[in-house]
């Protein structure tokens, strides 16, 4: 039927997705929790620019009451998400992000990231009687390299224990 055939296409959608997001999260090569992490949102950020228009559209329709983009809306928590709160949690254990609620801090996280490309990419393309001034920061919204550098700068606010910094005519290494 109608219902299990979107169910189906959106799922077919997902699976890539969500392996990639499950890989960069057991990746061997990050030494850290904290280091996967990163490099997990980091690998979100491209898959969320990339997707930006589908993804929007499946919010919208499950705010909109569509069944099959609510039933996949209920469905995340046990799957991306899961996988970040479980990184969130480890990075806490090592001491490299305070111990608050892991929900809190990836809500704060995710604001830097998702909210900003989707807006842009769904809803405010369709605001043609927002001011020219509000073009670059639509702009910027949407561009993948500003939302990895406010993700840089997230992450950075929240860490707790954060690398020391390089004083003029200290070395790298």
């Amino acid at each position: 039927n109608r219902e299990r055939f979107l169910d189906e296409l959106v799922e077919l959608w997902y699976a890539p997705v969500f392996s990639t997001i499950s890989q960069a999260t057991h990746a061997q090569e990050h030494p850290s929790a904290f280091a996967r992490l990163q490099a997990t949102l980091e690998q979100i950020v491209t898959l969320v620019a990339e997707n930006a228009e589908l993804i929007s559209h499946l919010l919208a329709d499950a705010l909109a009451g569509e069944p099959a983009a609510q039933r996949f809306a209920l469905s995340l928590p046990g799957r991306h998400p899961k996988l970040l709160l479980e990184l969130i949690a480890a990075a806490q254990a090592e001491g490299e992000l305070p111990a608050t609620e892991p929900h809190q801090l990836l809500l704060f996280i995710m604001s830097t990231l998702g909210g900003p490309l989707l807006l842009a990419s769904g809803p405010l393309q369709e605001c043609h009687w927002l001011p020219p001034q509000a073009k670059p920061l639509i702009t910027w919204m949407a561009d993948p390299q500003a939302a990895r550098k406010r993700l840089r700068w997230a992450l950075q606010g929240i860490r707790t224990n954060p690398p020391h910094p390089i004083l003029p005519g200290e070395s790298h290494e």
